[in-house]
């Protein structure tokens, strides 16, 4: 009984790590949508506020008694609206957008909401910690699974305990890409969370490897300043 519990709780930390880490990984991506969608956005209004001012001229004269130049004058501040829609510009029912790139971005970002809206709700170091953590769960579980397909008999605390190094591992990679870097330099460095995620996936598998390399890193480090 005890083992089939084991094997389910293992699942759903796999599964669950899974989610997490992927969440972790999609942030670059979600990052760099924000962005282009942002710009997009300050672009879209600018020409919508264009549009709107000219729109307002016309309305304007309009309402002036009618006279040829008025006419001219009315008919190229139309031809200005028209001519302020790019080529490829278009609609799709209420909805506007600047080019297919920019509708792309907003496909994007729709998809990694309806996935992962947990990840629009928390602060991106939060969102780091979590999943960085779950990629050391995911580098245990591997760990696990290896030694078990190899024949390493452990028993089920050993096993569990490989797994609980997988999130120590998680826990001190993020600390070590936040004080290394500032530690070494003044200058403010962001971290790579794809680099982050993925490194945590290797540290919970070779935890060992991690802790010699890491240890004479450190060592390394303090000794020369």
């Amino acid at each position: 009984m005890s083992k089939i519990f084991f094997s389910i709780t293992i699942i759903l930390l796999f599964a669950g790590g899974l989610y997490l880490g992927t969440g972790g990984f999609m942030l670059t991506k979600y990052e760099g949508y924000s962005a282009e969608h942002a710009e997009f956005e300050r672009l879209k209004r600018i020409k919508s506020r264009k549009r709107n001012d000219i729109n307002n001229e016309i309305k304007i004269l309009s309402q002036l008694p009618t006279s040829n130049s008025l006419d001219s004058l009315i008919s190229v501040k139309k031809y200005e609206v028209y001519s302020s829609y790019d080529d490829d510009e278009f609609f799709i029912g209420i909805s506007s957008y600047l080019n297919l790139e920019h509708y792309d971005v907003e496909l994007q970002l729709n998809k990694l909401k309806n996935v992962f809206s947990w990840l629009y709700g928390l602060p991106t170091d939060l969102v780091y910690f979590l999943t960085s953590c779950a990629f050391g769960i995911v580098g245990g579980i591997i760990r696990l699974t290896r030694a078990s397909i190899i024949g390493q008999k452990q028993t089920i605390q050993k096993q569990f305990q490989y797994v609980l190094m997988g999130v120590m591992m998680g826990i001190i990679v993020v600390g070590v890409s936040y004080i290394l870097p500032n530690f070494l330099s003044s200058s403010s460095i962001e971290i790579n969370s794809t680099t982050l995620m993925f490194l945590s996936l290797f540290a919970g598998i070779f935890s060992e490897t991690f802790f010699k390399r890491l240890e004479a890193t450190f060592k390394s480090t303090f000794k020369n300043e």
